[in-house]
């Protein structure tokens, strides 16, 4: 018998809605992979790309996150 840990949802009190993240700061703080950042931008979440890095807006994040 395999168990598996339960995935926890990540908890967006570490985002300020007051600053701005990049895809590498964002994950950090939300301790999740880079990849699942890039995943969630594919999947709808905005982000300013008109600039490099990309830009992730703390309060669209946290939205997102809910």
């Amino acid at each position: 018998m395999v168990l598996r840990a339960m995935a926890s949802r990540p908890d967006g009190r570490s985002i300020s809605i007051h600053r701005s993240y990049t895809v590498d700061e964002a994950s950090r703080a939300l301790g999740v992979c880079k990849a699942t950042i890039r995943r969630w931008m594919k999947a709808g979440l905005p982000f300013l790309n008109d600039q490099k890095p990309s830009l992730i807006l703390g309060l669209e994040l946290k939205e997102f996150l809910k």
